[in-house]
């Protein structure tokens, strides 16, 4: 095994144990932020079909409860 090689496998290798940690920041009106990724996702995936009538008029929101 080349020595490039070995060095690719040890980084693998230590990059595969790091410990991972991402943090979920909730920002309100259904965003939530993450910092690894650095986006902002909508709790509600389905938003668009949720929210929306097929005229563009938008329903009221229902809230689990």
């Amino acid at each position: 095994m080349g020595h490039g090689l070995k060095a690719a496998a040890l980084a693998v290798l230590l990059a595969a144990s790091m410990p991972t940690s991402a943090a979920m920041v909730d920002r309100g009106g259904g965003m939530i932020y993450d910092d690894v990724l650095n986006v902002t996702w909508l709790q509600d995936a389905n938003f668009a079909a949720t929210q929306w009538t097929n005229s563009g008029a938008r329903r009221a929101i229902r809230t689990a409860g």
